[in-house]
């Protein structure tokens, strides 16, 4: 699969905001952002001794989750999702993706870029020249 078999969404995340990003002529641009505070709490039941904090992280890595869900479900042509989060945010994430989300996932980035600014963010991902090259 090419980078001309879909499209990669880009996903800058931490423990309470995320953006969304598509590669465009002049560097990566947000289509959506996601905040903790606009999230709704996550349904289930936390472990013991879980604190109001962690439930919020967990609510957030779980809204952040279900929006890539849905992309992966409903979004034609994606080729599939760039992730960089802190090493507990990202596994957050992940443990919340749908299998088929999950298998979209081309490369993920253990790092905190929540802070850079859009235009300065591709020079942080490992993008080839050609773009992401994913082997079935």
């Amino acid at each position: 699969m090419s980078a001309q078999d879909g499209e990669v969404i880009y996903v800058v995340a931490d423990g309470g905001h995320a953006r969304l990003l598509r590669h465009e002529a002049h560097g990566l641009v947000a289509f959506e952002t996601l905040e903790a505070s606009k999230l709704s709490p996550p349904p289930g039941v936390m472990p013991r001794g879980a604190t109001p904090a962690d439930r919020a992280k967990d609510g957030f890595a779980r809204g952040v989750a279900d929006r890539l869900n849905d992309l992966s479900s409903h979004h034609h042509p994606l080729q599939g999702f760039v992730l960089a989060a802190p090493a507990t945010a990202l596994h957050e994430i992940r443990e919340h993706l749908s299998k088929a989300a999950a298998g979209k996932i081309i490369k993920t980035f253990t790092k905190d870029l929540v802070g850079i600014p859009d235009h300065e963010l591709l020079e942080h991902f490992d993008v080839p020249a050609t773009g992401w090259n994913v082997t079935p």
